[in-house]
């Protein structure tokens, strides 16, 4: 199944990427769905996902931490991995995250600046960690 056929193009945004389908990301190379996930809610209205695209290496997991959307600074949620680069954490957009920040193995802070969400179902972030 090829969907980048078929798929609007993806769209910019200051905070992350925007996407009209999460296939664009999800399915490249692996045909990997939201919907086909176990933990992990299908897009579906009133759910928003924060898609973290980076490879951590084997034996490693990126996590989240933050406030509002069940998170909390002092300890980190672990992202699903949808492949070897594609980290996904699915939460209510009545419930949005004010700010939040990516882990490496809930220990090492990615670099730079805490996140934001756009209100966007789909939010794509690169967030680069420091060498370990």
């Amino acid at each position: 199944m090829n969907t980048a056929s078929t798929e609007k193009p993806m769209r910019r945004t200051r905070k992350g990427q925007n996407l009209s389908s999460p296939e664009l990301v999800l399915s490249v190379g692996n045909q990997v769905h939201l919907a086909n996930m176990p933990n992990v809610q299908s897009p579906a209205k009133g759910t928003h996902h924060l898609i973290a695209l980076v490879n951590v290496g084997w034996g490693n997991a990126v996590y989240v931490r933050g406030e509002g959307a069940s998170l909390s600074w002092d300890l980190g949620i672990p992202m699903y991995c949808l492949g070897e680069d594609r980290w996904v954490f699915a939460f209510p957009t009545n419930d949005p995250p004010k700010a939040f920040k990516f882990l490496l193995n809930d220990a090492h802070w990615a670099i730079g600046e805490n996140q934001s969400t756009d209100g966007n179902e789909f939010s794509v972030y690169y967030p680069q960690f420091p060498p370990c």
